[in-house]
Order: C-alpha cells, then sequence, then structure tokens
C-alpha cells in the first residue's frame, strides 16, 4: 500500500476544514495508538500527561499563536479534543522515548538534503504525504502523522527541512519540535529561519537539518535549554541521535555511534554524492547490529512494539522534489513530488 497524499489549499480556515475531512479517521487512528498503546510505556500518568500538554499549548500560543489557531481549526472540524491534536505533535518531548534512530545528510553544494525516518512500525501504514498550497501563492510538501502540520519536507521557496531526535536526560517543557519543522516551512530565507528557531530554542532536544536551493545548510543542535549551529564539513553535514557538539549533552541511542562513523566512512568514499549514492549510502544495511536502512525489530522501551525505518527521503532542492520510499525496503522504488508542477 503506497503512503496516502492529502491535497489542501486556500487559507487557514479552508485547509484546515479539508485536512480534518481527508484525516479524520487516521488522526483518531494515530491518537488512539500514542495514548492506548505508546504512552502506557511512559513513566508518566494520565493526568501528568495532559497537565504537559495545557503547559505546552500555553506555550506555544506565546510563540506561534497562528499554529495553535491552525490546531484548534482542525480540532472543531473533526470533533476531535484539541488536547488529543496537540498530543500527538508534542509526543517528541512528552515520550523522550530511546528510540527512533534516524539518519539525516545535507549535500549543500549539490542541494540535496534527505534522510531516514525510523520509528513504529504501526505509524507506516499511518503517515501521510501532506501537499500545502496557501493563499498567498507558496506551497510546501512534507511527509508527516496525521494530526501533525508537519515533519520532513521542502516549500517552494527551496527551503528543506529534516529531523533527528535526540533523547534528553530532562524533562522538555518547549514548544514541540514539530511545530517548530511547521514553522520553518513557513519561511522564505535561511535568515529567516534563524529568526523562527531563534523564538522558540528553549525546552527541547533534537536536531534540525535545515537546507537550501541556493547551496546553504545549516544544522541547529538542541539541548534542553541550549542550542548551537553546525556547519557543513567538507560539504557535509551528517547527523544521527546523539550531540555532536562538545557543550551540549543528549542520552546516545543505542545504534547512533555506529551509524554515523558507518555513514560518515561511506560519504568519504562516495565520488559524486549525487540522488543515486545519498539514496545507496541510506540503504546500507552492511552492519545487522546498526543499519542505516533498519528492519523493523522489537524495542524493549516500547514494550516490544516493532521499531525500524518507515520511510526514506530525497529532497532535491533546487527542483523542488520530494522523493520518498516506504517502509525498510533498501531496494524499493521512489515515488516524488515536485513542487513546480502541482
Amino acid at each position: 500500500m503506497n503512503i496516502k497524499i492529502v491535497k489542501i489549499s486556500g487559507n487557514t480556515a479552508e485547509r484546515c476544514e479539508s485536512y480534518a475531512k481527508q484525516l479524520h479517521s487516521r488522526i483518531q487512528q494515530t491518537y488512539d495508538f500514542y495514548n492506548d498503546v505508546v504512552f502506557k510505556h511512559s513513566d508518566l500518568t494520565e493526568v501528568e500527561i495532559y497537565k504537559r500538554v495545557n503547559i505546552l499549548i500555553t506555550k506555544t500560543r506565546a510563540v506561534f499563536p497562528n499554529l495553535v489557531s491552525e490546531l484548534e481549526c482542525i480540532s472543531e472540524n473533526s470533533n476531535i479534543p484539541l488536547q488529543r491534536i496537540f498530543l500527538i505533535n508534542a509526543r517528541t518531548e512528552i515520550l523522550n522515548a530511546s528510540v527512533g534512530e534516524c539518519t539525516s545528510i545535507a549535500i549543500p553544494k549539490n542541494n540535496l538534503l534527505a534522510q531516514t525516518w525510523d520509528w513504529i512500525e504501526e505509524l507506516e501504514d499511518l503517515m501521510v504525504i501532506l501537499i500545502v498550497e496557501k493563499e498567498d501563492g507558496s506551497s510546501f510538501v512534507t511527509l508527516t502523522e496525521p494530526g501533525m502540520l508537519a515533519k520532513i519536507g521542502v516549500n517552494s521557496y527551496g527551503i528543506g527541512v529534516g529531523l533527528n531526535f535526540l533523547k534528553s536526560e530532562h524533562s522538555l517543557d518547549g514548544v514541540p519540535v514539530h511545530l517548530l519543522l511547521r514553522a520553518i516551512l513557513d519561511c522564505e530565507s535561511l535568515k529567516n529561519v534563524r529568526e523562527i528557531v531563534a523564538q522558540s530554542n528553549m525546552g527541547k532536544s533534537s536536531y534540525i537539518p535545515v537546507a537550501t536551493s541556493t547551496g546553504e545548510a545549516v544544522g541547529f543542535e538542541f539541548s534542553n535549554n541550549m542550542m548551537q549551529e553546525l556547519a557543513p564539513s567538507n560539504d557535509v553535514l551528517l547527523h544521527t541521535n546523539h550531540c555532536l557538539t562538545p557543550n551540549l549533552t543528549s542520552v546516545p541511542l543505542p545504534t547512533s555511534n555506529q551509524r554515523y562513523e558507518t555513514t560518515l566512512a561511506n560519504l568519504r568514499a562516495g565520488l559524486n554524492l549525487d540522488f543515486a549514492t545519498v539514496d545507496r549510502i541510506l540503504s546500507d544495511t552492511s552492519s545487522s547490529e546498526a543499519p542505516v536502512q533498519a528492519p523493523y525489530k522489537p524495542s524493549e522501551s516500547l514494550g516490544n512494539l516493532a521499531v525500524g525505518t518507515c520511510a526514506t527521503i530525497i529532497m532535491e532542492l533546487e527542483k523542488l522534489r520530494f522523493s520518498y520510499r516506504k517502509g525498510p525496503n533498501p531496494f524499493g522504488p521512489y515515488h516524488s513530488i515536485c513542487l513546480n508542477s502541482l
């Protein structure tokens, strides 16, 4: 089964109404899965979870009131309470799990940004490709989870964004990273991205690579209330699931260091870091213990729910082309969406 494609357009109210109508059942399924299954393996009680949800709503409203308004509009049109939809958007901060081992690569000279998205197997058939056409003529495409406004994507200004989870030793109480990803997809330039990040860089633990169609790339590494920018090294920006900045800390996920070293070696061996080479690097399964393209395996920290590569994404930013492959399938075909030809 291919990934469901959802297209919404118009003003904010029109887009939210269309989003809610097209994804109502999937939003409910996603919430039920997180609430009834995933969060049962959290140390938090249901009361504690929703107390944190309400705190995060308040903090997000202070920084991105427009995004909270969108979630409220989706809530109204789907008859799903705002707190439930917001829980999906804030699940990274609230769960702070020891799983989700993604690998991201930016090649600015070739206008490429790519990554694997590793998460729970059940999300493979729930995730969607969301195409958003706004009333000002701009647009973006993103692979995301139902109920979320965005995750990994590229916009019509040539801004591409990705995500690597970093496990924190602390409770995370800032603007959820998935809402920051959506805010970045509204940006017109890297300067604009930096301004948006500066507004909301507290209380999260993640790495966000951003690259542009003009050959720029930067990585934003967040560790609780600190943030550092990472610049490309030898025209490559590579990250897995541990902090690279010396003064930032995270809890390294089990295969993070080995995947980093494997991918770095493959990047150094690549003669031409084009689409095909990046695909081959992200499809690497040479290590059975730490494959980049990971088959689903039970995760003890999530009650033996199976975790692996839900999707692989390669963005050709100059072409505004978003290519994606479903599942842990190193030999599978890619499907593409080009924002120039919607």
